[in-house]
């Protein structure tokens, strides 16, 4: 696996957005910190989903730490039924739990 640095303009730094595996990234979150509730879902940092798309990334794994559950989505998914935001940690696209499927 390899990592997946982006700026966090807050931060005012690189930080680890996740993992990519052959044509999957792979996130990991605390879903108390970083679920986003005015989406119902949850977010990348948009500068990450251009490299994942330049990168022919085809699926999206988010695995809650703290449930143990991972959600797998499209990329395709975030493309086409994602919303583009900045809630204070620069321009993050979010997805809808209704477009990925829990394990």
């Amino acid at each position: 696996m390899k990592k997946l640095l982006v700026y966090d303009p807050q931060k005012r730094k690189l930080v680890l957005c996740g993992y990519v595996n052959d044509d999957t990234f792979i996130r990991h979150v605390n879903s108390k910190k970083h679920f986003m509730k005015i989406v119902d879902g949850y977010g990348i940092q948009e500068t990450a989903f251009d490299e994942l798309r330049k990168r022919e990334i085809k699926n999206i794994l988010i695995e809650e730490e703290d449930t143990k559950t991972s959600w797998t989505s499209k990329v395709d998914d975030w493309k086409n039924n994602g919303k583009v935001a900045d809630y204070g940690n620069g321009e993050q696209r979010f997805l809808s739990m209704k477009y990925m499927f829990g394990s």
